[in-house]
């Protein structure tokens, strides 16, 4: 009788390419295997984030195209007469594209494009309803599960007269609708108006499409290593921080010494990170 494979496993099974391809790689070395496998999930999570970030920049030729011809002669009207707008001015198709979405996170939680994110904006749902934010800091803070990733990143979040500090759990997977973003901008000023933001939407097309460089990819590893839920690379990375640690010390790196001893601490303590 067939058993269910582990949601983990089921993901490593459409990174092979064959039968031949899987006798080859569980030949080789774990540690060797291990990143073979994670340069094609990166890959493949870099094409989708590719076909994501093409999707939403069509979206506003979509909307265009999809407008009668009687709508755009009024349009057409209107321009003609109305004078021109101001160059801070901002637009509901430009700043929907700079509002990010919770997928967009949970792709690049263990990134350290992640950071970058960090000017942006979010949408959350509170009592009275969804209201955006924008990023203002991101930072580490206590660990939780979102989307079967173990993380600990958190945000800090401002809008007029609100402050707030936040999970990725919290941040809407929708889009945000015009009434939202009028909402926003009637009691949030945007320094340079469609200008700014059009500079945010080519960072983050960028920050997106860009291929990871050698040491990003480490540092990736290295976070999958970190917040993984499997015992045994828990028990490996808990080793090899112990003896980075006694490196550090003897070189009298303090920030290091710091970072370190905390994420032993996290690993040492499984069961109140992880909720159970």
């Amino acid at each position: 009788m067939s058993l269910k494979q582990p949601r983990r496993m089921q993901k490593e099974e459409k990174l092979y390419i064959g039968e031949e391809d899987r006798n080859y790689l569980e030949s080789l070395p774990e540690t060797v295997r291990e990143r073979i496998l994670y340069e094609r999930h990166l890959k493949k999570t870099e094409e989708n984030e590719r076909r994501e970030l093409k999707h939403r920049n069509n979206l506003f030729t979509e909307e265009d195209e999809t407008e009668s011809d009687s709508s755009k002669d009024t349009k057409r009207k209107k321009e003609k007469t109305a004078p021109a707008a101001p160059s801070k001015a901002t637009t509901y198709d430009v700043f929907k594209a700079v509002v990010l979405r919770r997928s967009t996170f949970v792709s690049n939680v263990y990134k350290k494009a992640l950071k970058s994110f960090e000017g942006y904006y979010v949408k959350i749902r509170l009592l009275e309803g969804y209201h955006v934010y924008r990023i203002t800091k991101i930072y580490e803070g206590k660990r939780y599960e979102i989307e079967g990733k173990v993380t600990n990143q958190w945000m800090c979040l401002e809008r007029a007269g609100d402050r707030r500090q936040v999970n990725i759990q919290s941040i809407s997977n929708q889009g945000i609708s015009k009434e939202e973003y009028t909402k926003y901008i009637e009691e949030n000023a945007i320094a340079g108006g469609n200008k700014t933001l059009q500079k945010m939407q080519v960072r983050l097309s960028k920050c997106l499409e860009k291929r990871m460089s050698e040491e990003e990819q480490d540092y990736s590893l290295g976070q999958m290593r970190r917040f993984s839920k499997d015992r045994r690379i828990t028990a490996k990375r808990r080793l090899v921080l112990k003896v980075t640690l006694e490196r550090a010390k003897h070189e009298g790196n303090l920030k290091e010494i710091e970072d370190l001893e905390r994420e032993i601490q996290e690993l040492s303590e499984p069961s109140e990170m992880y909720g159970a």
